[in-house]
């Protein structure tokens, strides 16, 4: 893996950390960009409705919330595959 897919994925963890986190109003632009550095470093988008869920609700589980659309749950899983430390249940 050379050093820019290294910080891809480094900012990605970093970026899946803070959706883990309970969702506060104070942390609310932190989330808006954890969600485009996903983006930016997937092949496919979230849609409107999973930007919204992913802004105002935790991501808990590997298994991903089940409001979240088939493409927003593709564009997580890609990076849990890529090594991404999966989310223990809660």
């Amino acid at each position: 893996m050379g050093e820019n897919e290294e910080l891809r994925v480094h900012l990605v963890e970093i970026a899946i950390g803070i959706l883990r986190a309970d969702p506060k109003d104070e942390v609310t632009p932190a989330r808006a960009w954890a969600i485009d550095v996903i983006e930016r470093n997937s092949s496919v988008a979230f849609t409107s409705e999973d930007r919204a869920a992913l802004l105002h609700k935790p991501l808990l589980t590997k298994n991903l919330d089940p409001t979240l659309s088939r493409e927003g749950r593709e564009v997580i899983e890609k990076w849990y595959q890529k090594g991404v430390p999966t989310v223990p249940e809660r």
